[in-house]
């Protein structure tokens, strides 16, 4: 059975966890780690949520992370950073059951609007995207090195 929580704290089991599934967040994966101290700020930060899916051992074998962003014309909206599962348990509803979770966290503070990219090649992701009532804006991704 899964079971979806907040990350409140982060073990080194934990991390092991995560750094195993990272290869599942990208095909362009590196080989590097997750970064610790921006998963520990994250869990730490009142307007973010680390969502982790763990297995029946207490294994985390899927993830997200959302953020609160406030806009003043909008009020407030979410921004979805990562949303994976490990590839041993791809398929078994992990990824639509943190996608629940993530709508519940975003319903009980107001939040009507989610966004987030994808790059056009990930079909597996746009097809969970929209299976899950998501549609693909016509805009610019643009993004700035500092």
């Amino acid at each position: 059975m899964i079971k979806i929580e907040i990350l409140k704290e982060l073990s080194a089991g934990d991390l092991d966890d995560i750094n195993r599934m990272l290869p599942s967040l990208t095909e362009l994966y590196d080989g590097r780690t997750v970064n610790e101290q921006a998963i520990r700020k994250a869990i730490a930060s009142p307007l973010h949520e680390q969502f982790v899916a763990r297995d029946e051992s207490g294994r985390i074998v899927g993830m997200a992370n959302l953020t609160e962003v406030i806009s003043i014309y909008y009020g407030s909206i979410a921004y979805l950073e990562e949303l994976f599962v490990a590839a041993d348990v791809a398929q078994r509803g992990i990824g639509s059951a943190i996608w629940e979770e993530m709508l519940t966290w975003c319903r009980q503070r107001g939040i009507k609007r989610m966004e987030f990219t994808c790059r056009p090649e990930r079909v597996a992701a746009h097809n969970f995207y929209l299976k899950h009532g998501c549609k693909v804006r016509n805009t610019d991704a643009f993004r700035l090195d500092i």
